[in-house]
């Protein structure tokens, strides 16, 4: 490893926690060698952008910044579903990453329970024995930052801190991409949101509960009669003083007509929600169907004895 200011070689020495330069040795521990590294990754990359042809370092930015985008997406899912859910999502990552391989190996590591500083150790020891260069050796000490983030579970620390390791125009690269991941994830849940409630929608009444008979099917019918020949606006206002726990559990018995025209005036990502839902949540009791038409018509009849809502 070289000090590129003072051009005086210097080594570290693992057993002692040392690194020797010259005639001088500093006593350091791991949290300083990283940065000595990562002072020492970004002299190179600047040193290989000024040689390097354009369509090449594209690439390697690309590379690099689509390791820190998967280590940051890994947290933020460790963070909602646990670590098995990490390992499967790094697994897929093998072919498609540079370092995916070890990327699946420590979570592997971090999902076995081993100390984060072990894992810590074993990664930086891989570093120094694969020796990479520039952008291979970035990418290697990003792996390792990233993974003792996901340790921590905090995934918006691991965010800023795989951020700040970016030079400037990859961190640009970075925020761009994220902003497009985002706008494709907000669209496939648009259109799965929208197919669920299209199910939900051309479903038979009572699809999701057994059958209504009597006393009970009074409200349902009621609700069904109601949600389907009041105004855009009245439902709205409804929908407003609805809980959506009840809302659900009505729906269940309402008619394609009633439940399209609920539908459409909810925003399509609580749509969406709804319905995959009720389509997840399975049969539930007629009682707790009548109950919820009964609360949503109580909460119907006092907005229309207001004069808030048209009644019908």
């Amino acid at each position: 490893m070289i000090d590129s200011k003072s051009k005086f070689c210097f080594k570290w020495d693992a057993g002692k926690n040392t690194v020797k330069r010259g005639c001088i040795v500093w006593v350091v521990n791991m949290n300083d060698l990283f940065y000595l590294e990562l002072r020492e990754k970004i002299r190179e990359i600047r040193s290989y952008e000024q040689a390097a042809a354009p369509a090449e370092i594209e690439e390697r930015r690309k590379q690099t910044v689509e390791m820190a985008a998967a280590l940051s997406r890994l947290s933020w899912l460790t963070k909602k579903e646990g670590l098995l859910a990490a390992e499967g999502l790094s697994y897929s990552l093998v072919q498609s990453l540079p370092l995916g391989e070890e990327l699946h190996e420590l979570i592997c590591l971090l999902v076995d329970g081993t100390e984060p500083a072990m894992i810590e150790e074993i990664g930086l020891q891989r570093y120094f024995v694969e020796d990479g260069k520039e952008y291979q050796g970035l990418m290697h000490l990003i792996l390792v930052k990233g993974i003792m983030g996901i340790a921590q579970n905090e995934p918006w620390i691991v965010q800023k801190q795989l951020r700040a390791m970016l030079p400037a125009q990859l961190d640009k690269i970075y925020c761009q991409r994220e902003q497009e991941r985002e706008e494709e994830e907000r669209e496939k849940e648009r259109i799965q949101g929208e197919l669920d409630c299209r199910k939900v929608a051309e479903l038979s009444p009572g699809t999701y509960i057994g059958e209504i008979q009597g006393d009970e099917a009074v409200p349902v019918r009621r609700l069904d009669y109601v949600l389907s020949h009041i105004s855009d606006s009245d439902l709205v206002r409804l929908l407003r003083e609805v809980v959506n726990e009840d809302l659900k559990a009505a729906l269940r018995g309402l008619g394609s007509e009633a439940r399209i025209h609920v539908f459409r005036n909810m925003s399509k990502r609580l749509a969406g929600m709804t319905a995959k839902e009720i389509i997840s949540e399975g049969i539930i009791e007629v009682r707790e169907v009548m109950y919820a038409c009964q609360k949503i018509l109580a909460v119907w009849n006092l907005l229309a004895e207001k004069g808030e809502v048209n009644d019908v």
